[in-house]
């Protein structure tokens, strides 16, 4: 180290024999030693993250439940027809079986979209009184088609009655899809033996408490709502979904209801039971009305309205706004569709090898 002109000045002998280059060397050291971990790390990272199983958001609704359900009963009924007519000894060229393989295959075309989707979220689906469905099939399924079909048109005999039974529920569980379709989204929302459970309940008739809390408030309501619907007189307490016992208090919790079709809009309503008639005398009132209306208006475009008829037309306008509000009123509420999002991993589709087997 020299002195001069009272500055300091370092010489090479100090820079590179002394303690600073020493320190110079160790922090480049730990330097490139913390670089090349962070690399090494962050390579592993991002090996790891190209094999992560990524979740795919699957939307499913109600709706699209209906349908699926629509299209699988015109399937099977027309499979059903075409049976029929080949036992018959109609040739499959023939045009009626043609028509109905075409009409088949449309079908079928349609089924596919909702097919795959409920084939990747591994639906649990629920068919109310399956049971009983089940075990009337494996009767039926005793009988050859010949005596299957004598049955069906003399509609009479043992064989019959058991094919009416089994309409019987089937019919029922038709005109109920909507509540169906509903549930089955719902119990898919909950952990699997929780859904396996109320899908026992309602094939089955086997009771047990569900446990529903991974529900929210407003799933829980629909899904008592839906249960009740279908004469299950249920309750929820401290999220636990159970069925109350006969009696007058489960009665009235499953107040029966029916669907009906407003006449205007073709909105699907649930009204009760007790008032079925007054809506069916309201509802055929009221089309009469719309139709009058309806004349008038469409007179209205081409020609002026005669004095009469504008007041005939405010008269058949008043009673039709008063039909239509007493109809809303007898309603319990409008069915709405239930739309669900589903998180469900989409595995890549080369994963990396396991280890060798020797």
């Amino acid at each position: 180290m020299l002195i001069s002109e009272g500055k300091i000045s370092l010489t090479s002998h100090t820079i590179f024999n002394g303690p600073l280059w020493a320190l110079f060397f160790s922090s480049l050291l730990k330097f490139f030693s913390y670089f090349f971990l962070a690399f090494f790390i962050l390579t592993i990272f991002i090996f790891s993250v190209s094999y992560i199983i990524v979740e795919e958001t699957i939307f499913l609704s109600s709706a699209e439940l209906v349908h699926y359900t629509i299209l699988y009963k015109q399937k099977k009924e027309i499979l059903f027809k075409r049976d029929f007519l080949l036992s018959k000894g109609l040739s499959q060229n023939s045009e009626a079986i043609v028509a109905l393989t075409k009409e088949l295959d449309e079908i079928e075309q349609s089924l596919k979209p909702l097919e795959e989707k409920i084939k990747k979220l591994d639906l649990i689906f629920i068919v109310p009184n399956k049971a009983e469905i089940d075990t009337l099939s494996t009767e039926i399924s005793q009988y050859s088609k010949t005596a299957l079909s004598e049955a069906l048109e003399k509609k009479t005999g043992p064989i019959y009655e058991l094919l009416k039974k089994r309409a019987k529920f089937l019919k029922e569980n038709f005109t109920n899809k909507e509540c169906i379709a509903k549930i089955v989204l719902l119990a898919n929302m909950l952990p699997r033996k929780e859904a396996e459970k109320l899908a026992l309940l309602l094939e089955a008739n086997v009771f047990d408490v569900i446990d529903v809390s991974s529900l929210s408030d407003s799933y829980k309501e629909e899904l008592v709502k839906n249960l009740r619907r279908l004469r299950f007189p249920a309750v929820i307490s401290a999220n636990n979904l159970s069925i109350k016992p006969e009696g007058e208090k489960a009665e009235e919790l499953i107040k029966e209801q029916v669907q009906k079709v407003f006449p205007e809009s073709k909105t699907q309503l649930w009204i009760l039971k007790e008032n079925e008639q007054k809506w069916d005398e309201l509802a055929n009132k009221f089309k009469e009305v719309s139709g009058k209306l309806q004349i008038l208006l469409t007179k209205s475009q081409a020609e002026k309205l005669s004095e009469e008829e504008l007041v005939l037309f405010d008269s058949l306008q008043a009673q039709y706004l008063q039909l239509k509000k007493e109809l809303q009123a007898l309603a319990v509420e409008p069915e709405k569709d239930l739309v669900v999002s589903f998180f469900k991993p989409v595995p890549k589709e080369n994963p990396p090898a396991g280890p060798a087997k020797l």
